[in-house]
């Protein structure tokens, strides 16, 4: 698997360039590769921004999130459920320009919109598309990738065990990690990258609603973090 990172120009709130900042992927796409944007800069080309002088941050906080977690005022800190995943602060994220980002409206169709632009566009079938955000894993220091909606792909695959059971390997969260290695977020310039001869990956032969992507990633009943 190879993975990189491209560099682009710098993307500027409140709302910036869709068509630009695809137009960077441009002749470095082949059949059977994946292709991951950042949440914050999709934010920015989508209008997805908001001044932070017009809105209290911490309300802003509590109304992006679908459920506040816990709370830590001694350390200022917000854990979240927002769009299945859990986040800091309910993906409300801070800025230079003076203004605040929130998470991509409605990813899923958002991601498969891009799928169909490219594929269109570059005459190319196979074809991921990952939008990517970083979040703190219990217990752990530091954060990590995760995706926060894709397309084009089955992001979860089963591993038949030994004992005639199934094990699941979350494959879009660990694309979306590897991914966030390598790239950073607006300010810093590559905020996008290609993964090329990603392992174990199934594309979609043909075009799919946007919930299946959803419904392969969502947790099931039966799982440890149905509780939230």
């Amino acid at each position: 698997m190879n993975i990189t990172p491209i560099k682009t120009r710098s993307f500027l709130p409140p709302k910036d360039s869709l068509d630009d900042l695809l137009h960077y992927f441009d002749n470095r796409l082949t059949e059977g590769c994946i292709i991951t944007i950042s949440s914050k800069v999709l934010s920015i080309c989508v209008g997805n921004c908001i001044p932070a002088d017009e809105y209290d941050k911490q309300k802003l906080q509590e109304k992006e999130s679908s459920k506040i977690l816990s709370r830590r005022s001694n350390h200022n800190i917000l854990l979240t459920k927002k769009d299945d995943m859990l986040v800091e602060y309910g993906g409300v994220d801070t800025l230079a320009a003076g203004y605040y980002s929130l998470l991509p409206k409605k990813p899923y169709k958002l991601a498969k919109q891009i799928w169909k632009k490219i594929r269109k566009e570059q005459k190319i079938k196979k074809l991921g598309v990952i939008i990517t955000d970083s979040h703190s894993v219990p217990f752990r220091n530091g954060a990590i990738g995760i995706a926060v909606a894709g397309y084009g792909f089955k992001p979860v695959a089963d591993y038949r065990t030994k004992n005639g059971g199934k094990a699941h390997a979350d494959l879009i969260d660990g694309l979306a990690a590897a991914a966030n290695l390598v790239i950073g977020e607006a300010a810093n310039h590559t905020p996008i990258c290609v993964i090329k001869h990603p392992p174990d990956i199934k594309y979609f032969t043909k075009i799919m609603p946007a919930s299946i992507m959803r419904s392969y990633m969502y947790v099931r009943k039966d799982e440890v973090y149905n509780m939230f």
